[in-house]
């Protein structure tokens, strides 16, 4: 929507008149040279727009449509302020909310859909106030990443699915947003951190866990705004944040069914690194994250404080996907 706003007369058209007549009169270069620097900020406040009207603006979704079927449904749950909510982080990238997953789209880019993220197999979203299952969001998943054109007004946006990815074949769906107040939410649903190190509270002596190479050991991903899922090597363990007096093993890690408890992990990745190597820094890490006793969010990163062998020592965390 363009905004037109008519200048007024504004006491700096007034003096700059003045100024000019005394240029005219006097001739002084510096005074000319005042004159011009003088009048341009003027304009400038008098010419400047107002801020973005797309300043803080996020889609909610209205609903998902099949028009071949003529299945259209509003998705569950409904009680969720910011699920199936949609922003722009650029001009020409948005990033979408379901329940607990975060999607990313790149407006230019829309005939290269994920074919692995579409043809993953998805288990229903727990939305963690209710601590309900939601199946819907796999309609919303689905859906947005497969998108490869879109509508948009001032007030409605449409992301459109078609027939083997191609804009000529027959739409198979569409989600329909709409315009709505307020920012893009600020809960941590959905977001990825890799770990840093682990650091010393007294030193701040950072320590670096082995191995270096796997991008997927050491990560962390928020399942609802306080609960997480927690990656070493190839364990993992869930922690919630507003939870922490449940006492975790650390040696009982998800995904370890052997009686005999873990002291380290192997990594069968790309060679030559992932040859099955045992690393124990594994355990240290499992270590911190079952001990944890509270956690800070700043400009560093997110902070898990605990104490191991009578020592206190914090995990650093970087964000990779938000």
């Amino acid at each position: 929507m363009k905004i037109t706003i008519k200048a007024k007369k504004k006491p700096c058209f007034f003096i700059a008149v003045f100024l000019q007549f005394l240029i005219q009169k006097f001739a002084v270069l510096s005074l000319c040279s005042f004159y011009v620097l003088f009048v341009i900020s003027c304009q400038t406040k008098e010419k400047s727009d107002p801020l973005d009207a797309e300043d803080g603006i996020r889609w909610k979704l209205v609903k998902y449509v099949q028009p071949f079927s003529g299945f259209e449904k509003e998705l569950n749950p409904k009680n969720c302020e910011d699920c199936y909510t949609m922003w722009f982080d650029t001009d020409e990238t948005v990033t979408a909310l379901s329940v607990r997953r975060r999607m990313k789209l790149d407006l230019r880019n829309l005939n290269n859909p994920d074919l692995d993220l579409l043809n993953k197999m998805l288990t229903c979203e727990r939305y963690d106030k209710d601590g309900e299952d939601y199946c819907d969001s796999d309609y919303f998943f689905k859906a947005f990443i497969a998108t490869n054109s879109y509508s948009q007004t001032a007030t409605e946006m449409t992301l459109f699915q078609h027939e083997r990815f191609d804009i000529a074949g027959k739409v198979l769906s569409y989600l329909i947003f709409k315009r709505i107040a307020g920012k893009p939410p600020t809960t941590l649903r959905g977001t990825r951190w890799k770990l840093e190190g682990m650091a010393d509270s007294q030193t701040g002596d950072l320590k670096t866990f082995e191995p270096f190479e796997c991008e997927k050991c050491y990560m962390l991903e928020f399942l609802g705004d306080s609960i997480f899922n927690s990656r070493s090597i190839w364990a993992t363990q869930v922690l919630d944040l507003s939870n922490l007096n449940t006492p975790l093993d650390p040696t009982k890690p998800w995904g370890f069914e052997n009686e005999k408890p873990l002291y380290e992990e192997k990594w069968f990745g790309e060679p030559p690194a992932g040859d099955g190597t045992p690393y124990e820094d594994s355990y240290l890490y499992r270590c911190g994250i079952a001990y944890t006793k509270s956690y800070k969010i700043s400009p560093e990163g997110l902070k898990l404080f605990f104490v191991y062998q009578e020592k206190k020592y914090y995990l650093l965390f970087k964000l990779v996907y938000k």
